[in-house]
């Protein structure tokens, strides 16, 4: 299992350079890349910028959300805000079905 981030250029290029597998995207192409992305199997953690959000339709999102695996992880974006926050807890729980204290 690999980690990956999916977005724009500017919020994945740091991602990128420490070795992390990138699905870049520009706001034409974000539902597809996303798509792509949720279909990789080889991917267990998906991280994604919140900038992101503004990109993608409604059932985009409610992929990302809804994903177990991969693991779907939102993280600020590049001015720092995320319309999303991930809760680690949550996200394990769902993915392991084992509730952390």
């Amino acid at each position: 299992m690999k980690v990956a981030v999916v977005g724009p250029i500017e919020s994945v290029l740091g991602f990128k350079l420490a070795g992390v597998h990138s699905f870049e995207c520009v706001e034409e192409n974000a539902d597809e890349v996303v798509a792509t992305a949720l279909g990789d199997e080889s991917v267990g953690l998906l991280i994604v910028p919140g900038d992101l959000s503004a990109w993608l339709s409604q059932k985009s999102l409610k992929s990302l959300e809804n994903s177990s695996k991969p693991v779907v992880v939102f993280v600020p974006g590049k001015d720092g805000r995320s319309e999303k926050s991930s809760d680690l807890a949550v996200l394990i729980k769902r993915a392991i079905g084992i509730e952390l204290k």
